[in-house]
């Protein structure tokens, strides 16, 4: 996600947000037509054998209605919420079917994101399994936590991974995973966010080595 405040009129700038920092790497005030980021060449100079595509979006009440989340075949979000330290990402659990706050201009939306369903949308018993396999474990450096849907956490973020989920939940020809990561501001000395896109990288790599290995075994 790009910015939210402070903006000056301009929701494409990616200067304090660092989910879109790991995408471009530097400071920008519109999206560069490369992507060199940190979490990109991590990514890319990896041992998955995977083909990456990124996106970037404003944080704006249905930013992500755009995407084609039925043209990949694992999803990952990212945004910016950890605020009690710089070592933790955070996978979240499920979503909350609720809408708070104002966006990136200022707009809110209808408190219900899909009218009638249930209040938490859980995740899927072979991505819960997944994701609470690597609770409270470490990976290059930061400690990974999980938080189920909840109340606190019904911003853009939470909307965005409501819908991912309900695309994961269509079935044959939906993407075979859905995952929201939410990031810290960077630690001191890491302004490049080196550390954080590696970090990043090798939890999304291990989320997807998993996958692969349960294919593999057959499991279902």
């Amino acid at each position: 996600f790009h910015d939210w405040r402070e903006l000056d009129g301009n929701v494409w700038r990616c200067r304090d947000n660092p989910s879109c920092r790991l995408i471009y790497g530097a400071a920008c005030p519109s999206p560069p037509i490369e992507r060199r980021g940190p979490l990109v060449t991590a990514l890319r100079k990896g041992s998955l054998k995977a083909t990456f595509d990124f996106v970037t979006m404003p944080t704006l009440w249905h930013t992500a209605a755009g995407l084609d989340l039925l043209a990949y075949d694992v999803v990952f979000h990212l945004g910016l919420g950890v605020y009690d330290g710089h070592d933790k990402l955070l996978i979240e659990l499920g979503a909350y079917n609720e809408r708070r706050g104002g966006d990136a201009q200022g707009s809110t939306a209808g408190h219900t994101i899909d009218a009638g369903s249930a209040q938490e949308l859980p995740p899927p018993p072979e991505l819960e399994r997944r994701i609470m396999s690597l609770s409270g474990t470490s990976i290059q450096g930061f400690k990974i936590d999980v938080a189920p849907a909840r109340a606190a956490n019904t911003f853009i973020c939470n909307e965005t991974h409501h819908r991912a989920l309900r695309a994961h939940a269509l079935g044959d020809g939906a993407p075979s995973a859905v995952y929201f990561i939410h990031l810290p501001y960077p630690a001191k000395g890491d302004e490049g966010h080196t550390a954080l896109g590696a970090g990043v990288a090798a939890l999304i790599s291990t989320l997807v080595q998993q996958q692969i290995e349960e294919a593999a075994r057959g499991d279902e």
